[in-house]
């Protein structure tokens, strides 16, 4: 994965300081279709000038070893997006 960073390893800050250095990289960045969130979040990556393959997360087929790497050392809780819908109501 040496030239491929998915977009949750980046902040905002991260993005403009690459952009000021005129570091560009290609991109997977796996999305919703439709997300408000995930537009913002191309927007930026776009606006910094990185080129995006960007493919959609509901039709993968997604196995532990496919997700695994995707987590590093992260607590079991930090997997889940927090402010899914979903997840509030149990």
């Amino acid at each position: 994965m040496a030239n491929y960073l998915t977009p949750s390893s980046y902040g905002s800050a991260v993005i403009r300081i690459m952009k000021r250095l005129g570091i560009m990289v290609k991109i997977t960045f796996y999305e919703k279709p439709g997300c408000v969130g995930n537009y913002k979040q191309k927007a930026l990556l776009w606006g910094a000038g990185h080129v995006l393959e960007v493919r959609d997360m509901t039709i993968m087929q997604w196995t532990p070893e496919i997700l695994r790497p995707f987590f590093g050392d992260r607590p079991i809780p930090f997997w889940f997006n927090q402010s899914s819908p979903r997840l509030k109501s149990g």
